[in-house]
């Protein structure tokens, strides 16, 4: 029996509060250990971080093409023109 005034410790199953907490992941800290953020240099085809601006094995500068018609075969692009002419043409007869 407690007397008045006494504290008891609580067992960690006693604590509520902490059972809630205790499933809780931090998702920061799974990305900043990921590995999937790699791709390879265009020029030595050596791994490197997708966010480098420079390849630190070869040291040739990374860019990456803003176009549309970027990674697109010739014959998608050819195409896609002869379409457009196309149109084009119909609309102005």
């Amino acid at each position: 029996m407690l007397a008045h005034g006494s504290a008891r410790l609580l067992a960690p199953s006693d604590n509520k509060m902490t059972d809630d907490y205790d499933d809780w992941e931090d998702p920061e800290e799974d990305s900043a250990n990921d590995d999937d953020d790699l791709v390879r240099c265009p020029s030595c085809r050596k791994e490197i971080y997708e966010d480098a601006e420079q390849c630190p094995y070869c040291g040739d500068y990374v860019t990456r093409s803003t176009s549309p018609l970027a990674g697109r075969p010739f014959w998608f692009c050819a195409l896609g023109l002869v379409g457009v002419a196309a149109t084009i043409i119909y609309l102005l007869r």
